[in-house]
């Protein structure tokens, strides 16, 4: 008896696990997002497509990230019900990642730093998509050496503090002069592939979208 109980709640547990989906801006000034009109319409197509694939009870949370300050920070948090839809979430969605380019861009790309210190939900059921060129540019990195291969992104502070979470970058090495090299573009998805691992979370890159 005990052990059906036990199978029952299992599997209500299941049932009632959301989704958490994450989706950063990053308006940075090398990221194609808010510079190119073209790019940011693909990236609100990918991501509304995503969205739209939510079920009720699923959450969306979008942000904005570049360099450390609060000056061009928002943040919004949605629920998925009945009354407001996937669908309807998807489209405004859409719509916002659609008018990037009217941001004014940020001077640094502070990746890690956002990684660090927001809070995720990795118990749950969760992705993260970074819509970003993946290039850090920070006190801590310089972009031209992490591209170019010749150092690697720091330890995460502190080992699988991701681990349960998807972690997706939309663009990575694209830029508003154009796609890197295919060698730094494999220099910083490497790059990326081994510090998500020591993070404990799932990686993909996408880097044409």
């Amino acid at each position: 008896m005990k052990t059906k109980i036990m199978i029952i709640f299992i599997i209500l547990s299941c049932k009632s696990q959301s989704v958490e989906l994450y989706i950063l801006r990053d308006i940075s000034l090398s990221n194609p997002l808010i510079a190119n009109d073209v790019f940011a319409k693909v990236a609100a197509q990918k991501i509304g497509e995503r969205v739209n694939k939510l079920k009720n009870g699923d959450y969306v949370i979008s942000k904005t990230f570049g360099s450390r300050g609060l000056q061009h920070f928002s943040s919004k948090k949605e629920r998925i019900t009945k009354q407001n839809q996937a669908k309807r979430v998807a489209h405004a969605i859409a719509a916002l990642i659609r008018k990037s380019p009217e941001l004014d861009g940020e001077g640094s790309t502070n990746l890690l730093s956002t990684l660090e210190n927001s809070e995720w939900n990795c118990s749950q059921v969760s992705e993260i998509w970074f819509l970003t060129d993946g290039i850090e540019a920070s006190t801590e990195v310089n972009p031209t050496d992490l591209i170019n291969g010749k150092i690697i992104l720091p330890d995460p502070y502190e080992p699988d503090f991701l681990k349960g979470c998807k972690v997706i970058f939309l663009g990575l090495s694209q830029t508003v002069g154009g796609s890197l090299t295919m060698k730094q573009t494999r220099n910083l998805r490497t790059a990326w592939k081994n510090w998500m691992k020591k993070a404990g979370a799932d990686f993909k890159a996408i880097i044409n979208p």
